[in-house]
Parts: C-alpha cells; structure tokens; sequence
C-alpha cells in the first residue's frame, strides 16, 4: 500500500483535489468528512461534546450546531483544544481503519495531517496553497461570514509542514485548468512508480 497524505490550510482547495481525486478513482479518506461522523447524535463525541460546551450548541434536529459551536471555537483558543481533545482521537482512530483497509494507493484527506501524527504513516505529502487574501474571499464566500470572522478562521489554522521529507505543492491561487494540471501530474508521478514496485 502507497499513502499520501493532502493538506492544506482553509479554504486553500484542498476539498477541490480531494473532489478530482475521486473523480479519478482513488480511495479518499477525507478527515473533516469524519469528523462530522463521529459527532452525530448517540455516538460517544457527542455525549462528550454536550457535557463539556452545553445544550445550547445541540440544534433543532437534534444535532450538534457545528455553526454555532464553530463560532465559538474559532474565537477561543481554549475551547477549541478541548474539542480536539474529544474529536481529534475518535477521528485519528477511524481514519486509520479505513487505510487499513484499502486498496493499493489511498489517499489521506487530513488538515491537521502533522499536527495529529498521522503524517507519520504517509509515504509522501501534497500540500494545496492559495494566497491568504484568496482565501479570506473564499470563506466569506461559501460560509457567509463576515471579513472579520473568516480573518479569525485563517488565523486560528496553522499548518506545519515535516522538515525532514520531501513535501509536494499544488498551488491553488489560479484557475482549475492549472489546478488539474498540477494534480494530475502528481497523480500519473505516483501510478508509474507504484507500478515499478509490483
């Protein structure tokens, strides 16, 4: 088995490679796509979450307010460590399940990919970019959030990359004609080498 790990800071394009990726049949592990999973209602998180932030963060369906308790997170340092605390390992654990379980090459989707450790069962590293101004427009743009808010969520993400290894970058300040271009070298890159290794 091949593992890559993709990362990337907020609203970089990270969700976009991960989207093409699929698209060309690779196995996906997407962290955040977990994340939201582990939360749901009558799972342990959830229970752990309620007790340490309150009922007030639980929604009209039931659910936890991600919006809400969103809010909170990305304005208080503090607050945010205590919910990775009850996130981070449930995540960590399920997402090393499924590499277990696929195939020849699979594709880790993980923001906080060094932070977490995980970048340590990774075989290599791409790393999607954008420009932080770029970026601020995106998050207004898809989360409706105010200039100030999507400035703070920028902020609270810092992304750490390994020293000791070689870390792919897939630029993503452009247009999805260059961002395609670039991904898909990577991926072609990879495919002739693991096939050298059969």
């Amino acid at each position: 088995m091949y593992v890559i790990g993709l990362t990337g800071m907020i609203a970089s394009g990270k969700s976009t490679v991960s989207a093409y990726l699929r698209g060309r049949g690779m196995t996906v592990i997407d962290a955040d796509r977990i994340s939201h999973e582990v939360i749901l209602r009558g799972n342990p998180a959830y229970e752990d979450i309620v007790a340490a932030f309150g009922e007030q963060y639980i929604g009209q369906d039931g659910e936890i307010d991600r919006r809400k308790l969103g809010e909170l997170i990305f304005s208080d340092a503090e607050k945010r460590d205590r919910l990775n605390a009850i996130v981070h390992p449930r995540v960590i654990a399920e997402i090393k399940r499924r590499v277990a379980e696929a195939g020849d090459v699979a594709v880790m989707d993980v923001p906080l990919l060094i932070q977490t450790g995980l970048d340590r069962m990774c075989d290599e590293i791409w790393y999607v970019t954008a420009e932080e101004g770029l970026r601020i427009r995106r998050i207004i743009e898809r989360d409706r959030l105010s200039k100030a808010q999507a400035k703070a969520r920028v902020a609270s993400q810092q992304v750490v990359l390994p020293q000791d290894r070689l870390v792919y970058q897939i630029e993503n300040s452009g247009d999805l004609t260059r961002l395609w271009a670039q991904t898909e070298a990577l991926i072609q890159r990879v495919e002739k080498m693991y096939e050298k290794k059969q």
